[in-house]
């Protein structure tokens, strides 16, 4: 028998593998406006916390930026 390990993700993990995904994809291109952080957590039925946890994950890998007036805004993605 084959033994696999067990990958534990996080929720923040996963949204960001959403978010990421549709980066990607081209359905959110580059200067494409994220709806507001508490929007993103409706949509994603989870809490804010852990919507601004995967905005940061995402904002570390180049894929986001927030402008000062707290827009979010996606980035050219880095193939």
């Amino acid at each position: 028998m084959t033994i696999w390990p067990i990958e534990i993700t996080t929720i923040p993990v996963k949204i960001a593998e959403q978010i990421s995904s549709a980066i990607m994809t081209g359905e959110y291109t580059s200067g494409y406006r994220l709806p507001a952080e508490k929007e993103l957590a409706k949509m994603f039925c989870v809490s804010q916390p852990s919507v601004k946890e995967a905005l940061k994950k995402l904002s570390t890998a180049g894929l986001i930026t927030t402008h000062p007036c707290g827009w979010t805004v996606v980035l050219s993605p880095k193939s």
